[in-house]
């Protein structure tokens, strides 16, 4: 994560992310409502995982709702009823599809359909993308997404260093809140990003802020983004400029920790990518 951040394009890289998540936000629809940023990011990776490590001779195994919520609960993704209203809503909207079992009628077993797989894949292109930026060979990746093998793979290598207890949040624990709430991280990338002047990020000084263009590019309402936005002065990560936020001051401490936040992120793709390429070179 150290040589990450040193490397001169790293903050090139980082906006690169950052735009990728807002954009994926603006996208996300009634989800954006159901979870946190951090389990909305993480509910479709556990998706897949489950579905790749089904087993053939255990039909209780693979992508069940009942799984779904054992594993949200177990690693503290979200609730077993958040669960159960985010799988209800993919469902409806055409991500899982019922698989019944042909063993036994009671097992109702989901699968993935190639919806699900190319939103997480469209998330995955972005971020490998902008980890390139820093990493040349994480282009390699690229032309791998969309092989059914790599990408069973690489789900797999996702799942595991998450259920191990990875949590790409840990060095930067003052960040939690705003990954646990709707739009929180978001509001955070775009006050960093507006700092931006020529590949680098320029806090402490002042940045003009509309409320009512960032409720209409961000999709959230305006009280939730005062709301954000006044959490976010108490935890020291800005500063406003008058009484209102409709100037404000980045301070270094939200720069640091977005920029921590995301070299850890980058490193845990990085290494699953890593383990999913030695996986299908085995196979093969």
């Amino acid at each position: 994560m150290a040589t990450l951040r040193a490397h001169p394009a790293f903050e090139a890289a980082a906006a690169s992310s950052m735009h990728g998540s807002i954009d994926l936000h603006r996208g996300g629809g009634l989800s954006n409502w159901i979870l946190s940023d951090r389990a909305r990011a993480a509910f479709g990776h556990a998706l897949l995982y489950l579905h790749a490590t089904a087993r053939p001779d255990d039909p209780r195994s693979g992508l069940t709702a009942a799984r779904v919520k054992e594993l949200t609960v177990e690693t503290g993704l979200c609730s077993a009823g958040r669960a159960a209203a985010m799988l209800a809503l993919l469902r409806v909207a055409g991500y899982v599809a019922a698989a019944p079992s042909a063993e036994d009628r009671r097992i109702r077993r989901l699968v993935p359909t190639e919806k699900l797989f190319g939103m997480q894949r469209a998330r995955l292109h972005r971020q490998f993308e902008s980890l390139a930026i820093v990493v040349p060979a994480a282009r390699d990746v690229l032309p791998l997404l969309g092989r059914p093998d790599f990408e069973r793979a690489l789900a797999r290598a996702i799942g595991r260093q998450f259920v191990s207890g990875f949590r790409i949040l840990a060095a930067t624990p003052d960040l939690v809140p705003f990954a646990e709430r709707s739009a929180g991280m978001v509001v955070l990338f775009s006050r960093l990003l507006a700092t931006e002047t020529g590949g680098s990020f320029v806090v402490d000084r002042p940045v003009a802020t509309s409320i009512a263009e960032l409720s209409r590019r961000l999709r959230v309402s305006r009280t939730q983004i005062l709301r954000l936005l006044r959490d976010a002065e108490e935890s020291g990560l800005l500063a406003r400029l008058g009484p209102s936020y409709e100037t404000i001051v980045v301070r270094p401490k939200l720069k640091q920790d977005l920029l921590t936040m995301l070299a850890a992120m980058f490193e845990f793709l990085a290494d699953a990518a890593s383990a999913a390429m030695a996986a299908t070179e085995r196979a093969a």
